[in-house]
């Protein structure tokens, strides 16, 4: 419904209102413009931009944090008329995924449901047909171990776009430590990430901390932090409530985290309360410790929910026990922007910006944190100001001002001169030759 299906050499895309008869061409021609004139080319400050989003699968929410702040990237790009397309390179069944990016006017292009494309095989024309199949004024590698594998085909087949890599979450957790001394630039995991980055004009970090790493390593890189600021669930919080965790158990950092709390905060918090608080754990992957971690008066399992909302309403306090810095923070900022009270740890609260972290109630070790869920579980006046504070937070104006920022960035690399971008007269050819076989086999 709203558009049409076109395959072509096991592609497939749907583009919106698509005109009758073009059910036949090949996806990858889906994704291209009509003609323009040459009056509309005249100046690229006079048309929407066109942005290439390149990504291991179809952004789903739903999934993860990383994926939640994708899609918020991608509705920042949309919000100023940009053109977008998505080239997924796993195949998915994800309706309900497919539907937000046709809502926002998104175009993809995937493989058939449960097939891969894989760049580094060196045998896939796909990827370098995509990519000079038109000139991109951006593409934007979202996964940043997809770049090592794509950099050469984006220089080969689209040397005239700007590429720009997402680092996606917290890359280098060490750098979040604010006892630790000076980054070691030099640390062989740093110099891994670093060298993912080969060839890209501009990197998009998660934290304010990762891209100091990355100015430090390369400060020829432009680089932009897009913090998770979270949804806006509706209202949450209630003096009745449960203590809830929220979060994927099959990411070894947040299983890590829920050990922390069953050894060495749950206890303390019962003492502090007189009496068990159960943590209410929502997330996928619980079903791998229901045999394992049997303590219905620390952990209650409660699985994947479909509705944040429902869960964040019926909290009192949200708790991320995290014993390092990972993952994106979004989390947290949904429950601060629904109203709802946030103990964290020190590590966890490294991932929010400042003026959100200042609004969670931090312990840096376990009596600490114990303290701060006490406390709000307890005190029901601390709890009301907690609260308070959080509703005369505008959060969803932090969301406004960080999406322009982002695009005014993005402008700014575009046209920006340097070694990244090269004239490559003849890099359209061989895409071209490709998009004939496409058509053919069609």
């Amino acid at each position: 419904p709203g558009g049409h299906i076109g395959r072509a050499t096991g592609a497939v895309t749907l583009e919106p209102g698509v005109r009758s008869g073009l059910e036949r061409t090949p996806a990858y021609r889906l994704a291209s413009p009509s003609a323009t004139s040459p009056d509309a080319l005249e100046s690229k400050h006079h048309r929407p931009r066109t942005i290439l989003w390149v990504a291991p699968h179809l952004p789903n929410p739903s999934r993860s944090g990383v994926d939640a702040r994708h899609f918020q990237m991608m509705r920042a790009l949309r919000s100023r008329g940009n053109e977008l397309v998505v080239f997924s390179a796993h195949g998915t069944h994800e309706a309900g995924t497919e539907r937000r990016l046709d809502a926002l006017g998104i175009h993809r292009i995937t493989p058939p449901p449960d097939e891969r494309w894989e760049p580094n095989l060196g045998r896939d024309h796909r990827f370098e047909d995509v990519f000079g199949a038109r000139p991109w004024d951006t593409i934007l590698v979202s996964h940043s171990h997809m770049a090592p594998g794509i950099m050469p085909i984006l220089r080969r087949a689209a040397g005239d776009a700007r590429t720009i890599v997402d680092m996606g979450s917290v890359r280098f957790p060490a750098a979040h430590n604010p006892t630790s001394p000076q980054p070691d630039v030099n640390d062989p995991w740093v110099v891994q990430e670093i060298a993912t980055l080969s060839g890209a004009d501009a990197v998009v970090t998660a934290t304010i901390q990762d891209r100091h790493i990355i100015e430090l390593a390369e400060p020829t890189i432009p680089a932009f932090v897009w913090s998770a600021l979270g949804e806006d669930p509706g209202p949450g919080g209630t003096l009745d409530g449960s203590l809830l965790y929220v979060g994927d158990l099959f990411h070894h950092p947040n299983a890590q985290g829920i050990e922390w709390w069953l050894d060495a905060v749950a206890a303390r918090v019962e003492a502090r309360m007189g009496r068990p608080v159960p943590l209410r754990a929502v997330g996928t992957g619980s079903e791998i410790y229901r045999t394992i971690w049997r303590h219905p008066h620390k952990i209650e399992l409660a699985g994947w929910q479909p509705d944040l909302g429902r869960e964040l309403a019926a909290a009192r306090v949200l708790t991320i026990p995290l014993t390092y810095t990972t993952g994106t923070g979004g989390r947290m900022a949904t429950a601060l922007a629904a109203g709802l009270p946030v103990a964290a740890s020190a590590p966890a609260a490294a991932l929010l910006p400042e003026r959100l972290a200042g609004l969670l109630q931090v312990g840096s070790s376990p009596a600490e944190l114990a303290g701060a869920i006490a406390d709000l579980h307890t005190d029901d006046a601390r709890w009301e100001d907690a609260r308070a504070a959080l509703l005369e937070t505008d959060i969803p104006a932090l969301r406004v001002a960080q999406s322009n920022r982002f695009v005014d960035w993005l402008a700014s690399i575009e046209s920006r001169d340097g070694p990244g971008r090269s004239a490559a007269p003849n890099r359209m050819s061989g895409s071209r030759r490709g998009l004939r076989r496409l058509v053919r086999a069609s």
